[in-house]
């Protein structure tokens, strides 16, 4: 789970995990001008619906009716590939995810913004013993060594990690 401000002080939190670098992406051929987050406002932009996407571009105060708020991020990427927004807001991950799932190349997309970095955490409920959290903390940390094996075995965006 995303570890946000808003969740801080409902969990108790083990990681991170790997940590998820969310992006504005548009197609290699349009023309985007964002020097300052204030110029993303004039972008039309595609999302999942109460996902950490659109919750962080509402936090910056994105414009509700230049938002397109879809089921999955297939959806949401597809209304990119499409020409029906003019970005699409989804993490790097995300991004390599849906690009091969649709055998889409590269080279036709473009990172124009990257908006935040979040680090996504195990949640646990407040009532779980300090002895638990801090038992899994320390499994989890033991196995750095093989999760940076594994991302590399299969080629993953280490990044996001």
């Amino acid at each position: 789970m995303s570890r946000t401000k808003e969740r801080e002080d409902l969990f108790k939190w083990v990681g991170p995990v790997f940590s998820s670098t969310h992006v504005l992406v548009a197609k290699q051929k349009t023309v985007i001008d964002i020097k300052e987050t204030k110029d993303i406002f004039k972008y039309s932009v595609a999302t999942v619906r109460a996902d950490i996407s659109e919750k962080s571009l509402r936090k910056i105060g994105f414009p509700d009716q230049k938002l397109a708020k879809l089921s999955n991020v297939k959806q949401a990427f597809l209304m990119l590939k499409n020409e029906r927004v003019d970005l699409v807001m989804l993490s790097i991950h995300g991004l390599h995810h849906v690009l091969m799932e649709l055998h889409e190349s590269r080279n036709r997309y473009k990172i124009v913004w990257q908006v935040n970095k979040i680090g996504n955490y195990f949640a646990f409920s407040k009532e779980t013993p300090d002895l638990i959290i801090n038992k899994f903390q320390q499994t989890l940390d033991s196995l750095e060594t093989k999760r940076i094996e594994i991302l590399q075995k299969y080629k993953l965006p280490e990044e996001e990690y």
